[in-house]
């Protein structure tokens, strides 16, 4: 997705997750306006993660939820770190897992959520995003140009 000028502009003028555009506008600093909307975790949005690598998934494994694991169960995190990548949402529907989210599935029902593990495991399905990629899509950022040309400078 590309950035819309019209969107930028009413977002530099009213500033809805009060990052502090208006003093870095005043005086036309338009890096540390771009600065702002492009700082993950700035306004407190997240976006939703479509996948993850399993081992990054891994280590959100606490060892204490495992000291009472059994055989079986091991082995099942260890096909978790052999199978690459865990489909966390569909990426046509952003809400529900992909028929193949089957490990992702059975690793939320080994650690329910009241665990350390089980937090970490459910905060694995959004990632801080910054206030770029909240208006125009993952992984975009806006330059200085785009801000000072929003603003109509």
């Amino acid at each position: 997705m590309s950035v819309s000028f019209s969107a930028l502009k009413i977002e530099l003028q009213t500033d809805p997750k009060a990052l502090g555009y208006a003093p870095l506008i005043t005086v036309a600093n338009w890096i540390g306006v771009a600065a702002l909307l492009n700082q993950p975790g700035a306004s407190r949005e997240t976006l939703p993660r479509l996948a993850v690598p399993s081992a990054a998934a891994l280590c959100y494994l606490d060892e204490r939820d495992m000291a009472n694991f059994t055989v079986s169960q091991l082995a099942f995190i260890q096909a978790i770190a052999a199978s690459g990548t865990l489909l966390l949402k569909d990426p046509l529907s952003l809400t529900t897992p992909p028929a193949d989210s089957v490990m992702f599935t059975r690793l939320k029902a080994l650690f329910p959520g009241t665990t350390p593990t089980g937090a970490n495991i459910l905060a694995l399905d959004a990632y801080p995003c910054s206030r770029a990629e909240s208006l125009f899509g993952e992984g975009v950022q806006v330059t200085a140009d785009q801000c000072r040309s929003a603003w109509g400078g």
